[in-house]
């Protein structure tokens, strides 16, 4: 009977690796690389990455898993001012994906997806939305320092 038990184990453990494989090499190669670079399991990130609806590096940058590269000066597609508030409501975005530090919620002005980069170099992204008008409105997700930093109004760069 011992003998039973322990070789269904085994051929249960024998048929879980498989499937852990065959899963990691269903993997986008973008959240192997990240993975990779920041020393984590690829299944993991890209679970983390799936639950919050974003990429696995904007997962990674957002986490402090991988620092964000520094910007180039003079990159930025556009520069606007524009109103800064934040929010602190963690929830589901209107992009369909999960808060999270580097979230913002936008004017409709902006693009699902834009980048935009404060004074510091900090960078966020677009992927909420609210009753922001339709222009000149940028409400961070749990930043509530940056409006203090900067006051009511900012000037922020369009990335992409």
């Amino acid at each position: 009977m011992t003998v039973r038990l322990i070789l269904h184990g085994l051929a249960l453990l024998v048929i879980l690796a498989a499937a852990a494989v065959a899963h990691a090499d269903d993997l986008p190669e973008q959240t192997i690389l990240a993975a990779t670079e920041a020393n984590l399991d690829p299944v993991d990130v890209q679970g983390a990455a799936n639950s919050t609806g974003v990429d696995a590096r904007t997962y990674l940058y957002g986490t402090g898993e991988l620092q964000r590269p520094e910007p180039i000066i003079g990159t930025a597609l556009a520069i606007h001012r524009v109103r800064l508030t934040h929010y602190v409501e963690a929830g589901v975005t209107y992009g369909g994906g999960r808060t999270y530090q580097g979230s913002a919620a936008c004017s409709w002005n902006f693009a699902m997806g834009t980048r935009l980069r404060l004074p510091n170099g900090e960078t966020f992204v677009c992927n909420d939305r609210g009753l922001l008008g339709s222009s000149g409105w940028v409400d961070l997700w749990r930043r509530p320092d940056l409006t203090r930093v900067y006051g009511a109004y900012v000037t922020v760069e369009v990335l992409r």
